[in-house]
């Protein structure tokens, strides 16, 4: 029998002692712990996931305002009302000598009058006019401007030259009265205005509607008179106005043809006849009324100009100068003499100028804002000008002051003073033989050698195929010597840029035609350990083809960062701000010049600086600058965005660097210059055919398709090529009547073209229909095969390679697409194709709409990976979405009855699977939509007496009704242009098959046992809707979220739950649907500022929103464009996998240290309670 040790009496009390001090030090231990653990426990709870926090405001999200691309009076032939134009800010009184703040005033296409710094080219206020008050003219006036807007110019705005500030605004007639206008010259040419802002009774006379003149008081706008043109001249449009004392004089053209073709400018056999009246600037009474037979030219209102001459005496002599039909230039003076009732006023004979060749007549008459000096540039027809004076008083004579020899038919011209009150005529002209842009300079009050006037000038080489035509160069300078002046220059190109030159140096530059892009995409970059690596080890890592020693030294080689790396992670890990990301790795932030107007300054987070001529945009970034510029962040939030805009250019803009321009391409270049026709490009589609790290076989490389084609031996190399990602680009290529679809290939991160071929390959005569990505990769390039539509419905395969072709043939009568159509009567409709042997189009099916009822727009199923095929009831029942990957959805308008209607058609057979119409619509407003998995949001406006403006938001959510009985109907071996083209399923179906079981359903809902179960709900929203999207992440399994451009400049998230049509109506959620997190319905939707993306920034009539995922699953990245540009992060579902700003990783760190070391501590003494225990 075994000896068992029992514990002496001694030993019990030491025994207790070491049990209690035991369990005190477990006490301890715990509230340690809990103590550390309370932050971290409370923090979720302290925080909301979806609000942007003002200190995330400017680090997750840039914004960059822009004004628009200028108009030109080249392109609305308004001389003088809405040019941009230079301006010196002085006070009733001061003179040109004095000092005072110059601004660049101008008046865009997006219906902008803003001011810019001319020193850094950044905003210093703009005023954004609606879509439906139309600018016409501006006028600048000391330190105020003059805006004439509206249908007829039916509202006349004051604001101040420094500030932007509304000073008052006069509403001339109702919008309703105002006469319809064609195009931007007609409606010009309805109004005009001069003022006198100085004296006892400073005023505005203004006139609008071509048929009414209004004084208007300076300082509050108000009417003082009006003066209707006479009822026995109806056939008179009024044009012009000009005063000149204390009278006013107004002149009227009239034609025998109608008051259209006269604003057009169309000349009649008979010629246009001016009329004279003279008004009295205190009543508007008239005082007299004269005609002038000879007839003005073919620019009508356009050819009417004023002049001023001085005589000996310091007495002012007023003057019009108009162009006549014959070419040749006239003059008479328009001084009012009182006359007798009885004495008609007798026009004096006009003086006349004839241009100096007896051969070629004058086509242009120029006002360059010389009126003071008399001065105008009149263009012949021989692409010459010359520079015309009125000297004397009355009795004034016409003289050519100067006559430019060279021949330029893109010339343009533009007149400026200088300190001393000295003009100058400069003409900027290109010539593309040396490539050379020509800057002369007509100094027109210096005697040189005893005659007047000299030129000067200096010639710069000018990039024509990216830059395009100047079409305006407003310009100031002043005289360093006789011979020699410093001039800063404004250029206003064709490609939709504004750039300032002081003498021939860039320094700075707008790239103003990004507010109209017409296609856009992201792109993802590179790592950084593969964007570092020479050519062969990124193709050898990337294929995990890497020696064992290769990989080794490799990794060695990195270890020289290691410290500095230490140290960067170490400051990120304190400062706790994973928001860094966007300047991953670290960029050096640019100072911008210092506003000589701070007073007028953008508002605190607002991003206006302009890069200096330093960073202007590359045409092509260098393989070496794409590595060290373009790398992706650990979080994905860095992208490239690729955009095309309808100037013809394509930029590359650097998602997370404020906007920064990466490279930009002209895609077929602006025309050979010096007048010939300029290119029109259309963008149809922007895609990624080839992503980053794909390889290709090495038997061929980019563009050696022709060569085995051709027969031509291809050299092979060893190894496949790694690739970065490659765009092809479908655009549309007007030029000289003719059209052709044409397809580019561009590597995303440098811009450079694909085999050098900058022109293109043109693919069909005529514009394309549509564009569509197929299931197809070349093996040889490893692009992705597209398809694109011609005019004559054929389908058209790029690249037309054999092996591509070959895969195409195996889809041929599987493969589908749908086009528009309207009648020669005017029904609209949608037709659907399918593609048989030679890419011909067979017509299957044709639906068409109701008269009056056309397509506003056709949405496509999205790709976007589907993380649930259904959802989950209380009950425990099962709602299977309803993913047909050929579904359409087509929004309708109809002016007939005002209805919108939205369709759901199945693209293989044409079926209406559900349709619904909305009463009351204002057709007007447009509709929006978008359609993403099994969800369609509409948006459109509802107009009745009792509400006028009420903005609706249809929400509907499509279920498969019949997939309980027999699964979810899998999608195979059938493509369409529309959908999840790369989708397939074990089970094979065939075309019969798929058309025979196409469901059905109506506006009610479910449609039979195989139809759809639809789900429909109105809500009603607080503001008005410009735009529609919806948020995209990387798997699926976020929440979506609605993503809407509101009409009060906002950007906003809406989480889908508040949109979910099931929301119990009229009572509170059962059990079952409290359980699902439904609430009830309400039909005004709410409005949180926190669901404010754009939080401080006013985003500028937003047209498009595009989102892509990011590499982590909760973030979606969001660039909504238009006016502005704004690209922010969207966490519709919250952060979950990214820790937040806020987030006390110093506290984490104590906490796991004091952890340890109560481990540390406590662990020998646990030991020793177990051994006792044991005893």
């Amino acid at each position: 029998m075994g000896l068992v040790a029992l514990p002496s009496a001694g030993t019990q009390p030491s025994s207790r002692r070491r049990t209690g001090f035991a369990f005190s030090t477990s006490v301890l231990f715990f509230l340690l712990t809990t103590l550390c653990l309370l932050p971290l426990l409370l923090q979720p709870h302290l925080s909301t996931a979806n609000a942007l926090r003002e200190d995330e405001a400017g680090h997750i999200d840039w914004y960059l305002p822009r004004i628009g691309v200028p108009r030109t009076d080249a392109s609305t032939a308004n001389p003088g009302k809405v040019g941009t134009r230079f301006h010196k800010l002085l006070r009733p009184g001061m003179t040109r000598k004095e000092k005072g703040q110059t601004a660049i005033y101008s008046v865009t296409e997006s219906n902008v009058i803003t001011a810019l710094n001319p020193k850094n080219g950044g905003i210093v206020w703009r005023q954004v006019f609606d879509d439906d008050d139309p600018i016409h003219a501006f006028y600048t006036i000391y330190e105020n401007v003059l805006v004439i807007s509206g249908s007829g110019g039916s509202k006349v705005s004051l604001f101040h030259a420094l500030s932007g500030h509304l000073i008052w605004e006069s509403v001339q007639h109702y919008p309703r009265d105002g006469i319809l206008s064609a195009t931007e010259q007609e409606a010009g040419q309805l109004v005009d205005a001069d003022f006198i802002t100085y004296g006892l009774q400073p005023s505005a006379y203004t006139l609008a509607n071509a048929d009414t003149v209004r004084r208007l008081h300076w300082f509050s706008g108000q009417v003082e008179w009006k003066w209707n043109k006479p009822a026995e001249d109806t056939s008179v449009a009024l044009a012009r106005v000009f005063l000149s004392g204390d009278h006013l004089h107004v002149f009227g053209l009239r034609k025998t043809t109608s008051i259209r073709s006269l604003l057009g400018g169309s000349a009649s056999s008979e010629g246009s006849t001016i009329i004279h009246y003279v008004l009295s600037t205190d009543s508007g009474a008239l005082l007299s009324r004269s005609e002038l037979s000879t007839p003005v030219g073919a620019g009508g209102p356009a050819d009417l100009h004023f002049a001023t001459t001085t005589a000996s005496d310091n007495t002012l002599h007023p003057h019009l100068v108009w162009l006549g039909r014959d070419g040749a230039i006239r003059s008479i003076s328009i001084a009012y003499q009182a006359t007798s009732a009885e004495e008609q006023p007798k026009a004096p004979s006009p003086v006349v100028l004839y241009a100096k060749s007896s051969s070629v007549k004058f086509s242009q008459l120029l006002d360059v804002g010389l009126r003071d000096k008399a001065l105008f540039v009149a263009k012949r027809t021989d692409q010459h000008a010359e520079v015309v004076k009125l000297l004397g008083d009355e009795r004034a004579k016409l003289v050519s002051e100067w006559e430019f020899e060279e021949e330029a038919l893109d010339a343009v011209y533009s007149g400026a003073y200088d300190r001393d009150g000295k003009a100058y005529v400069n003409r900027v002209f290109f010539q593309r033989a040396q490539h050379l842009l020509n800057f002369h300079v007509f100094w027109a009050d210096v005697e040189f050698h005893g005659e007047r006037g000299q030129v000067t000038g200096f010639s710069f080489q000018w990039d024509h195929d990216l830059n395009g035509d100047v079409l305006a160069a407003p310009f100031e300078g002043n005289p360093v010597s006789k011979f020699q002046m410093i001039t800063r220059t404004v250029f206003v190109t064709s490609s939709g840029s504004l750039r300032l030159i002081q003498e021939d140096k860039h320094q700075w530059m707008r790239e103003e035609s990004l507010t109209q892009i017409q296609a856009a995409i992201f792109v993802d970059l590179p790592e950084q350990k593969l964007s570092t690596l020479s050519p062969a080890q990124a193709q050898a890592a990337a294929q995990g083809t890497e020696g064992f020693f290769r990989r080794l030294q490799r990794h060695l080689l990195s270890l020289q960062n290691l410290p500095a790396w230490f140290v960067e992670f170490s400051e990120r890990f304190v400062s706790g701000a994973p928001e860094e990301s966007w300047n991953y790795p670290p960029q050096v932030e640019e100072t911008p010049a210092s506003s000589t107007m701070a007073t007028a300054g953008p508002r605190k987070g607002q991003m206006e600086e302009v890069p200096g001529p330093t960073h202007l945009a590359p045409r092509t970034l260098l393989p070496n600058e794409t590595a060290a510029i373009l790398r992706r962040d650990p979080f994905g939030f860095r992208k490239v965005i690729v955009a095309g805009t309808s100037k013809g250019k394509l930029y590359a803009i650097d998602g997370a660097s404020r906007g920064k321009v990466l490279w930009e391409k002209s895609l077929v270049g602006y025309g050979p210059g010096e007048g010939q026709a300029v290119p029109t490009v259309t963008f149809k589609s922007i895609m990624q055919v080839r992503s980053i790290g794909e390889t290709t076989a090495g038997a061929a490389a980019d563009g050696t398709e022709e060569q085995q084609q051709q027969g031509e031996e291809v050299p092979s190399t060893s190894a496949p090529t790694v690739k970065g990602p490659l765009l092809s680009i479908v655009a549309d290529v007007e030029n000289e009547g003719v059209t052709l679809t044409r397809v580019f290939y561009v590597e995303a991160l440098s811009g450079t073209f694909v085999d050098g071929e900058e022109v293109g390959t043109p693919v069909a005569m005529g514009p394309s229909k549509d564009v569509f990505g197929l299931p197809i990769v070349d093996s040889q390039t490893g692009r992705r095969a597209l398809g694109v539509v011609g005019s004559q419905n054929q389908v058209v395969v790029v690249p037309d390679s054999k092996p591509v072709l070959d895969d195409f043939n195996t889809l041929l009568g599987k493969f589908f697409f749908s086009l528009r159509f309207t009648t020669p009567s005017g029904i609209h409709g949608l037709e659907g194709f399918t593609v048989g042997a030679a890419g011909k189009s067979s017509k299957i099916w044709k639906v068409e709409f109701a008269e009056g009822e056309h397509i506003v727009d056709v949405l496509s199923a999205s790709e976007d990976p589907v993380a649930s095929q259904g959802k989950v009831l209380g009950s425990r029942k099962t709602l299977y979405k309803y993913l047909n990957p050929h579904a359409q959805v087509v929004t309708t308008l109809s002016s007939v009855d005002g209805m919108a209607g939205l369709y759901l058609i199945d693209g293989v057979t044409g079926k209406i699977l559900f349709e619904t119409k909305a009463r009351g619509v204002d057709v007007s407003e447009g509709i929006q939509a978008v359609f993403v998995e099994n969800w369609i949001v509409a948006s459109y406006v509802v107009s009745s007496s009792a509400d006028p403006h009420s903005q609706r938001v249809l929400s509907v959510e499509l279920y498969d009704g019949a997939a309980n009985e027999r699964g979810i109907f899998e999608w195979t071996d059938v493509f369409s242009s529309f959908g999840r083209t790369s989708q397939r399923a074990s089970s094979k179906k065939t075309l019969a098959g798929v058309l025979a079981n196409a469901t059905g359903a109506s506006e009610e809902g479910e449609a039979g046992s195989t139809g759809l179960q639809v789900f429909q709900q109105t809500f009603v929203a607080p503001w008005g809707i410009r735009k529609l999207g919806t948020t995209r992440t990387k798997h699926g399994i976020s929440t979506k979220s609605l993503l809407i451009a509101n009409d009060i400049n906002q950007l906003v998230s809406i989480n889908r739950r508040l949109l979910d049509p099931r929301r119990p109506v009229g009572r509170k959620p059962n059990a079952e649907e409290a359980e699902e997190m439904l609430f009830a319905y309400d039909p005004l939707l709410p409005w949180e500022p926190k669901w404010t993306l754009s939080h401080i920034f006013p985003l500028g009539k937003i047209a498009g929103i595009l989102s892509t995922p990011a590499s982590i699953e909760s973030t979606s990245l969001v660039f909504a464009h238009g006016l502005d540009s704004y690209v922010t992060r969207v966490s519709p579902s919250g952060a979950f996998d990214i820790l937040s700003a806020n987030f006390n990783k110093v506290q984490l760190m104590l906490t796991v240290v004091a952890l340890a070391i109560g481990i540390i501590v406590t662990r020998p003494l646990l030991r020793s309670k177990a051994v006792n225990a044991r005893w």
